[in-house]
């Protein structure tokens, strides 16, 4: 989480920075997170966050859909944000922009992942910033849309991109669309 700092730090103004860091409403972020011990952190999180253009910040929102500790392929991101116009060279600016901002770190396979206190940050921002409409039901249902619009033969033919085989009844389950399944399901050739 240092790097954080570190990383805010070069990529603008120094003094900018630090006067966000000073005035960032630390009560805001003791209500939100009562148990956390170092909210510090969080508001170097906020900082960070706050820096980004409002595309990059809502993509790094959608970062809530996913389980814990779990690497996301770039090629998710990609297939997730495709319906919203992003093509893969977008996808790839938004994914660099978050990794160069140390909101998101890549692994040795080069898939991405959030610090637990990143995606407790992005859940709780989520939950607080999304419209009623709009809950973590509606972001699992995206993915599942946008996963279903690019497989519109069904889940049947879903390719493993090394994560939506893995974590398929999880979004289901989550987004409430066993309905979703069954239709897909129906759709699929039988042996």
């Amino acid at each position: 989480m240092l790097r954080l700092y570190s990383c805010v730090l070069h990529a603008t103004e120094k003094r900018y920075i630090l006067e966000k860091l000073r005035s960032a409403d630390l009560e805001k972020i003791k209500q939100q997170f009562p148990d956390y011990p170092y909210p510090d952190l969080l508001k170097a999180i906020q900082v960070s966050l706050a820096a980004l253009d409002e595309n990059c910040q809502q993509r790094y929102l959608d970062f809530a859909v996913f389980p814990e500790d779990t690497p996301i392929p770039e090629a998710v991101l990609q297939t997730f944000w495709e319906p919203l116009e992003l093509d893969e060279f977008d996808s790839q600016d938004v994914i660099d922009e978050l990794v160069k901002k140390s909101l998101a770190s890549r692994d040795e396979a080069g898939n991405l992942r959030l610090h637990d206190l990143q995606l407790d940050y992005v859940r709780k921002q989520h939950t607080v910033l999304a419209k009623e409409s709009e809950g973590i039901k509606f972001l699992h249902n995206r993915l599942l849309n946008a996963y279903g619009e690019k497989y519109r033969e069904g889940w049947h033919s879903l390719e493993n991109d090394g994560y939506i085989w893995q974590n398929l009844a999880y979004h289901l389950l989550a987004g409430e669309a066993i309905r979703l399944w069954r239709l897909r399901f129906a759709q699929s050739p039988r042996p």
